[in-house]
């Protein structure tokens, strides 16, 4: 094999899935000490990525504006045919990807052989990701064996925060009343297709209990603030509600500070766990999202599954049982965060 002196791991789809492919970013950096690795992302998660010593430089795949349509595959293809990669790995994979780095030429491609994009990949990963399920970060270092490159463990994901980042998140919760010394536990509800307020005030009340927590923070995105605040409504006095008033970076900053965070499978959950916060995770039965799949790294992680068999065939919206991780129990959470909160911070 030729020496591989320029990389391109491709990893353009949501900031949880990129959050668990940064081992293979340090994988990479440690097998090829010498190589150029660049980045190609979605302009949402490319913040995770400043300051990140494993990686090179980024290419910014903007499906949603400049990289739309015909023009704008067009102007994506000079960018990576400018990087003279000569392999490019592509654990987040599709026709328009695969053609592209086709396109510029780029000798080693190394992406999933059992997709229908494999005439386009000289390098497959013969691998499934669901039969049986295996954790996504498994599954992306596997993307390096086709360069002889077999990894025994992974890193932990860690994201690279500023001084001044800090700086602005401790100012920021001194405005919002949170002091220097409380304890603090945050949830990350979602919109409400995940759990309804009633169930996420419940298990609020028994993790505020079991962790002594002087403030709950209520997070999430700007359009999801209202359920926050339905939420944050029935906790009282300790609860606060910062829905819509950071951006990844900072909510990064702000998930250092917590003593835990709790949420459904979402790229927050991530995020927490890379900033070596502990972490409890609600996950649902289907197979596509489980938590065997998607479960955050390191020692500080608890997750909960719904243990209901009317839920074995889950259809998300059309189950007549949504949301299903209402039939997580009482006992089941008390359980976890007992065995989380004895983990040495």
């Amino acid at each position: 094999m030729e020496k591989v002196k320029r990389i391109l791991i491709c990893r353009s789809d949501g900031i949880g899935d990129l959050v668990l492919t940064l081992p293979l970013f340090k994988a990479a950096r440690a097998a090829f000490p010498n190589a150029t690795i660049s980045a190609l992302v979605s302009p949402a998660s490319a913040p995770l990525l400043e300051g990140n010593p494993d990686v090179d430089s980024v290419i910014l795949d903007d499906q949603g504006r400049n990289h739309k349509g015909p023009a704008g595959y067009m102007r994506l293809s000079k960018l990576i045919d400018a990087g003279d990669f000569d392999t490019a790995l592509a654990p987040y994979a599709n026709w328009r990807l695969l053609s592209l780095i086709v396109a510029a030429g780029i000798k080693r491609r190394v992406a999933n052989g059992f997709r229908s994009y494999l005439p386009l990949v000289n390098k497959p990963v013969w691998i499934h990701r669901s039969h049986p399920p295996i954790h996504e970060t498994t599954y992306c270092l596997a993307f390096l064996r086709p360069l002889g490159v077999d990894v025994a463990s992974p890193a932990m994901p860690r994201i690279y925060l500023r001084s001044d980042e800090r700086e602005w998140i401790s100012q920021f919760l001194a405005s919002k009343g949170v002091n220097k010394d409380d304890k603090t536990i945050a949830l990350n509800p979602g919109s409400g297709r995940t759990m309804s307020p009633d169930r996420w005030v419940r298990i609020a009340d028994i993790a505020g209990k079991r962790t002594g927590a002087d403030k709950i923070l209520v997070t999430g995105a700007l359009f999801e603030r209202s359920h926050c605040e339905r939420i944050a409504a029935a906790l009282g006095d300790r609860a606060i509600v910062l829905a819509g008033e950071l951006d990844l970076r900072r909510f990064c900053a702000l998930a250092e500070q917590l003593d835990l965070l709790i949420a459904p499978h979402c790229g927050e959950l991530q995020l927490a766990s890379a900033m070596d916060t502990k972490v409890l995770g609600l996950y649902s039965q289907l197979r596509s999202l489980s938590a065997e799949k998607w479960h955050p790294l390191g020692n500080k992680v608890a997750t909960i599954t719904p243990f209901d068999m009317r839920c074995k065939k889950c259809k998300h919206e059309k189950c007549d049982l949504f949301p299903c991780l209402d039939y997580i129990k009482d006992e089941a959470v008390g359980e976890a965060l007992s065995k989380l909160l004895e983990k040495p911070d």
